[in-house]
């Protein structure tokens, strides 16, 4: 029996589909369009082969299977990727050379739901009220502690003003400087089990990881400041509404020998602040002020959410001491979850708040 080439089958399906078309015969006619369609696909991809072939360089020197699995072909792929478990255990290779099959290089572009361009992602809403960048900072790099100092009292002892021609000891300035090495704190974040696919095949999804979790970071900071700056803060409360304690607080600490210029509020009494009116009614700030409350006494105002429940915070930030930042280290794990495909991503920074004067810091309260 004589086995019929595909264009010879193709050639006797096209007169069987014309001759049903030409007798209207409609369920012939449906049977026979597949076969019809099939076998023309056929015939171009051996063509698109063949004029491959035709042309030297065109086609890779494929192997055959069974001597490539004798010769290790698929072993010789890889390691002529450049895999090595230290230095580069990830590699990608030709599947159809590491596994020995004669094919075509797929032409145009294969259909995909992963493999978006679209960056059109917004990050979920978050509070970015921060009062870290109020602080005066230093790039600590990668140190994980730093060398500063504290001040812990200051006195004059004797009379600074004396006769030109006195011959008893001058006045005496004491104060106490200690020198200390304080340890920054790391401040981390993992997001974990995330699909390999998005991160690969979506770049802006990677972006906005990266960005969520370089947030989760930041509100720690600035949990972090905010509690040293009211650890050793001196306390107190004078006068009658929210305005008069505040201008209390500023001769307070004036009085001490500081000047505050950041107000630190919770963003119920900035609120309070910013809806305080007149006798006549009218607001008492301006409405189209770029900060809360401003200006109020020359200070500042960081509305934050750090200071939740707290009361409003005085500091005297050129003298309150210094903000050190390391460096920010995004970090992808595609190992721990390797059977899976998934990958950890993690953010990371060391910061710390160094106080060196607590007189710098003022609360807006009663002292306990």
């Amino acid at each position: 029996m004589t086995t019929m080439t595909t264009r010879e089958r193709l050639e006797k399906a096209s007169a069987e589909l014309s001759a049903a078309i030409d007798a209207n015969d409609t369920k012939r006619a449906n049977e026979l369009a597949p076969t019809v369609r099939t076998l023309v696909t056929q015939i171009k991809a051996a063509s698109t082969v063949d004029a491959m072939a035709a042309v030297p360089g065109s086609m890779p020197d494929y192997e055959d299977p069974t001597a490539t699995a004798q010769a290790g072909g698929f072993a010789k792929s890889v390691l002529a990727a450049g895999f090595s478990l230290k230095e580069r255990p990830s590699v990608e290779v030709d599947a159809t050379r590491a596994f020995g099959i004669k094919a075509p290089t797929l032409t145009g572009a294969a259909p995909t739901t992963w493999n978006t361009t679209s960056t059109v992602y917004v990050p979920l809403a978050a509070d970015r009220r921060f009062i870290y960048p109020s602080m005066p900072t230093t790039n600590a790099g990668n140190a994980t502690a730093v060398p500063d100092f504290t001040i812990t009292a200051r006195a004059v002892t004797g009379t600074v003003q004396r006769d030109v021609d006195a011959t008893t000891d001058k006045a005496t300035l004491a104060n106490t400087i200690v020198h200390t090495t304080e340890e920054i704190p790391q401040h981390a974040v993992v997001i974990d089990g995330l699909p390999n696919q998005l991160l690969e095949s979506v770049p802006a999804l990677g972006q906005l990881l990266e960005q969520e979790g370089r947030l989760a970071v930041l509100e720690s900071i600035d949990a972090h400041v905010f509690a040293k700056l009211t650890a050793g803060a001196t306390q107190s409360v004078t006068g009658t509404g929210l305005i008069a304690q505040i201008r209390n607080a500023v001769a307070a600490m004036r009085t001490a020998g500081m000047n505050p210029d950041l107000l630190i509020v919770d963003p119920a009494d900035a609120v309070i602040l910013d809806l305080t009116e007149d006798t006549a009614g009218a607001f008492l700030f301006s409405l189209d002020s770029a900060s809360s409350a401003a200006p109020l006494f020359g200070l500042r105002i960081a509305e934050s959410v750090a200071a939740v429940g707290s009361a409003p915070l005085l500091v005297d930030t050129a003298r309150i001491g210094q903000l050190y930042l390391g460096t920010m280290r995004v970090e992808a794990d595609p190992f721990t979850g390797f059977k899976k495909n998934l990958t950890d991503l993690r953010v990371e920074t060391n910061a710390l708040m160094h106080i060196r004067d607590a007189t710098a810091a003022h609360l807006v309260e009663s002292g306990v």
